[in-house]
């Protein structure tokens, strides 16, 4: 896994800006979408460990944490950091 860095550019689009947050299995990073010129969450998932016996919850609920962090980059307390 390489290190996510502010000021570092990710998939030649997202400009990591600085971390927000970290938890147990994932840290979130603010960045800037240089294509939609717009703020995003990046998280950045450290471990994941999964059998592969319900697969489709699992992606569902990645799908619903990445639709929040999209949710959450246009907050007005986000904007400017």
């Amino acid at each position: 896994m390489s290190e996510i860095k502010s000021g570092s550019l990710i998939d030649g689009r997202y400009r990591v800006r600085h971390q927000l947050g970290q938890g147990g299995m994932s840290a979130q990073w603010l960045g800037y979408d240089e294509q939609l010129k717009r703020a995003v969450v990046l998280d950045q998932i450290f471990v994941l460990d999964h059998d592969g016996s319900d697969r489709a919850a699992a992606l569902a609920r990645l799908d619903a944490r990445l639709r929040l962090g999209v949710r959450l980059a246009g907050h007005p307390r986000l904007e400017g950091r």
